[in-house]
């Protein structure tokens, strides 16, 4: 309980966590729980027996989730995916399920591309890329290098701070 408790808190806190990784928002995550263990234990007349095991439990599976948020969407289809998306549910968070742009993108039916007119030279697409499509040109924009290794996370198309980051409709036979 204490670990879905943990899971759905950070995925709900996720957009506004400082930090562009999963792992960087779950060690600030971690070090708060930390914080309130280490004050709630010196706090006269408040018993932290009860809640210790759970922040214990909160503070090992909080990782875990930023791992798997590799970028802060997952890289890996979700087997809720086709269910959620049946019931109308396009997204939890900052995580967008089947049905919707990621799974367009991973048929061909949009791709990501990038307005270079736009793009400020910032480099969160290159940071946040747990593929490493992204790359900076000579020009300093940004350019994707490696498209075949896109797995349509969507942590560019999410973080890009100007927008330059679009999923554009690919007309039938373009590639």
């Amino acid at each position: 309980m204490a670990g879905a408790a943990a899971f759905l808190a950070f995925l709900s806190l996720c957009p506004w966590i400082p930090g562009k990784r999963g792992i960087t928002k779950a060690t600030l995550c971690d070090a708060i729980l930390l914080a309130i263990l280490l004050i709630a234990r010196f706090l006269p007349g408040f018993d932290i027996r009860f809640f210790r095991p759970f922040l214990i439990i909160a503070m090992v599976m909080i990782p875990l989730y930023g791992l798997e948020l590799g970028g802060i969407a997952s890289t890996m289809r979700s087997d809720l995916d086709p269910f959620l998306a049946r019931r109308g549910i396009g997204a939890i968070g900052n995580i967008s399920l089947a049905g919707t742009v990621r799974t367009e993108i991973l048929n061909g039916y949009r791709a990501l591309t990038c307005d270079r007119e736009i793009c400020n030279g910032c480099r969160t697409c290159t940071e946040v890329c747990p593929q490493g499509v992204w790359q900076m040109g000579q020009d300093n924009r940004a350019a994707m290098g490696r498209k075949d290794a896109c797995t349509a996370c969507r942590a560019c198309l999410v973080q890009c701070e100007t927008g330059a980051i679009q999923a554009l409709s690919v007309k039938p036979g373009e590639a």
